[in-house]
């Protein structure tokens, strides 16, 4: 069974997850830790070794952490560089490994990773930087990314990467897609298990302004959108 935690205190802090008699948490350097909950004596601590001095200039929205996943005794921990780590819930050590994003592109993780259908769902945030929004699942047992769902269509002179981001392509105009065009996907998401259908919250258009996407007027799908696709597959549906 998998259980995940969301956001508490405003979105800025962590909710511990217990499980075994061992509680665990998450700093928002992405440190994860694991102490007894009975007496709060620590078993383990795990540092990704952040190198806080060239990712602090390029997070988008803050040094934050909300949430950590628990999976068949694995803590899932998104790192705020772009890392999505596995750790042995007993030892607090690694068991796989993805990249997920780089900071270098102003991509950062700050969400709970979710799980659903033995798949770990994850978004990227940097909505304040002119990119282009995505969720990823990576199967829970290996780290091997399933599939990638990109939020807004990429560049038009190059294949869309599915039907669906070809029909978004009709509701932008202009040279967006050298802006990025937002859609970040940084909190937001539920799996109901009788429809089969995780649901996603999209962010805002990057930038902001319409003005300055080129594209005054019109949709701009997926931003601000909620979305359902199958868990297995990234479907739209």
């Amino acid at each position: 069974m998998g259980y995940d935690v969301g956001p508490g205190g405003g979105g800025q802090e962590a909710t511990p997850l217990v499980w075994n008699g061992m509680l665990f948490s998450i700093t928002n350097w992405s440190i994860t830790f694991a102490v007894d909950a009975r007496t709060g004596k620590e078993i383990w601590r795990w540092d990704p070794q952040v190198n806080q001095t060239a990712t602090r200039p390029k997070v988008c929205c803050g040094v934050v952490n909300r949430g950590i996943a628990l999976y068949e005794g694995k803590i899932i921990v998104p790192v705020i560089d772009g890392r999505l780590v596995a750790l042995d819930a007993l030892s607090g050590k690694i068991v796989w490994q993805a990249q997920v994003s780089s900071v270098d592109e102003h991509y950062t993780l700050t969400m709970a990773p979710r799980i659903a259908k033995g798949r770990v769902i994850i978004g990227v945030a940097g909505g304040e930087y002119p990119n282009r929004g995505y969720f990823d699942a990576y199967d829970a047992q290996t780290g091997k990314r399933a599939w990638r769902f990109y939020t807004v269509p990429g560049d038009p002179s190059k294949p869309y990467e599915n039907e669906w981001l070809k029909k978004a392509a009709e509701t932008w105009s202009g040279d967006f897609w050298k802006v990025g065009g937002g859609g970040s996907v940084w909190d937001g998401m539920a799996y109901d298990p009788e429809a089969d259908l995780f649901y996603v919250g999209t962010g805002n258009g990057g930038p902001w302004p319409e003005e300055l996407r080129h594209s005054k007027g019109k949709d701009n799908l997926f931003i601000c959108s909620i979305l359902a696709v199958r868990p297995e597959t990234g479907e739209l549906k």
